[in-house]
């Protein structure tokens, strides 16, 4: 049976300690984390590089495994929640930042992946990493000359490393520049109320042309792809929250209860409610992922 979390919202500041908005910590967590079996997501990105311990991560219904060597980088589009049991912690570097403190290029093509961003280090590299986070961390508690931008630098070299291996896997997608940017404004702001005009200004395109990038590249309608990316939250809420369906039908990016009923009902073949008792009774029946 899946778990259920207790609540699911988005977190929208970094905890910093001081007025550059980067937070960099050696941080324990355990069973009693505030965050422990809470699903939630937040308005800047958030790594998290394990040095010890185990339990288990949630990224918008992917699980992985926490353990040594672990990296977790989550997106502001990420829902996501640590889960652990009587016993279990782990001990992580934790670097939080905002959107505007990463190089467009490398933001987009890291936000453009289709899965959660998880892999494992290679045990004799673990040490190596560490020790540039401790650097990082006795830096900022010195908070000497030019800091935050040792700070900045150190957040643009470690997401070009991740973006490389990301590359490697094959993980991206498209090597468009135009459907990455479009592919990140729909993740930033699915839960609000956009369309293909917002986006295609955002994109510096009119609104016929972009329309026949995007549907040319992504196989689908913008309207598609982004009512698939509300559906796929919604399930994520479904599975591990206990939030009521017109609760989830909002936080998703829907406006209208019934035609989210409708469109869900449509794509999966089920109700939102008939979903959730099916989820809860342990069926692995949908797949959540791409169109």
């Amino acid at each position: 049976m899946k778990k259920k979390y207790d609540e699911a919202h988005v977190v929208k500041n970094t905890v910093s300690r001081d007025s550059s908005g980067i937070y960099i910590a050696k941080d324990y967590t355990d069973q009693y984390n505030y965050y422990n079996n809470r699903l939630h997501c937040h308005n800047f990105w958030e790594l998290n590089f394990i040095i010890s311990g185990s339990g288990i991560y949630t990224i918008n219904s992917e699980v992985a495994e926490i353990r040594r060597g672990t990296v977790f980088l989550m997106t502001p589009a990420d829902f996501h929640a640590c889960s652990l049991r009587d016993g279990e912690n782990f001990v992580s570097y934790c670097l939080q930042f905002y959107p505007n403190q990463l190089d467009e290029k490398i933001s987009s093509l890291l936000y453009s992946c289709p899965k959660p961003i998880v892999y494992q280090v290679e045990e004799e590299r673990i040490d190596e990493i560490s020790r540039s986070f401790e650097r990082l961390i006795s830096t900022f508690s010195e908070k000497g000359l030019f800091y935050e931008q040792f700070a900045r630098n150190f957040i643009e070299n470690i997401c070009i490393l991740i973006a490389r291996r990301v590359s490697r896997e094959g993980r991206s997608i498209e090597d468009s520049a135009i459907i990455r940017s479009a592919i990140v404004y729909i993740k930033d702001h699915y839960r609000e109320k956009i369309t293909l005009h917002d986006a295609a200004a955002n994109a510096r395109l009119s609104d016929a042309y972009f329309s026949h990038i995007f549907s040319h590249v992504m196989g689908v309608s913008f309207s598609a792809y982004l009512k698939s990316v509300r559906l796929n939250a919604a399930c994520e809420l479904l599975n591990s929250t206990s939030l009521s369906i017109k609760e989830i039908c909002f936080s998703s990016g829907f406006r209208d209860p019934n035609y989210f009923s409708d469109s869900f009902r449509q794509r999966f073949g089920v109700s939102p409610r008939e979903y959730r008792e099916m989820s809860s009774a342990g069926f692995e029946r949908f797949t959540i992922g791409q169109i």
